[in-house]
């Protein structure tokens, strides 16, 4: 009934078994190559695939986060050209304002009478200017207060070097002698 080579091994050793035992075995042997190809092939493409697949999440994320520094960064570029032009248009306007007005203009806001402000002497640098005033004012000491705290709007740096505090007590006003020293950077 069935074909039998004489001289194959492995037909005449499964001839004589019983059918069921011959698909029992077949499955068995459909079930390791099956197994064989999933545990050597399949599972470590399916891991390298993964792998890349995580790999291109995380590129899309650097992606996305290099994108939104690159917009920071141009964001900040236009702040710092605009603080840049606000500095050069504001050292223009400090080379423009002349402290003599400054300081008039200081002592009628606050209050204060100037009895005299004279120029001592310029002080050139490389990188700075001092200017040097010799100022003599009188006034209430809430006046001169007033005074002083108008000076510290100065655009540029003020130093006072030497300041002279007299009282007379009959009038209740102070006489002031005082040394400012007004830096501008260049």
């Amino acid at each position: 009934m069935y074909f039998m080579p004489k001289y194959n091994r492995i037909c005449v050793a499964f001839a004589p078994v019983r059918p069921l035992y011959r698909y029992l075995c077949t499955m068995a042997l459909v079930g390791a190559i099956s197994y064989i190809w999933f545990i050597a092939f399949y599972s470590p493409l399916n891991n390298i695939i993964q792998d890349y697949t995580r790999a291109s999440a995380c590129m899309s994320a650097q992606k996305a986060q290099a994108q939104q520094a690159d917009n920071a960064c141009k964001r900040l570029e236009k702040i710092i050209q605009s603080l840049e032009s606000s500095f050069l248009n504001n050292k223009l306007t400090q080379q423009k304002i002349s402290p003599m007005a400054f300081i008039v203009n200081k002592v009628n806001q606050s209050g204060v009478a100037l009895n005299a402000c004279t120029m001592l002497k310029d002080i050139n640098n490389d990188w700075y200017v001092q200017q040097q005033l010799q100022l003599d004012f009188s006034g209430t000491l809430k006046n001169i207060l007033s005074f002083f705290t108008a000076l510290s709007t100065w655009p540029m740096q003020l130093s006072i070097e030497q300041l002279v505090l007299a009282h007379e007590p009959q009038q209740d006003i102070y006489n002031v002698s005082s040394t400012v020293s007004l830096l501008s950077f260049s």
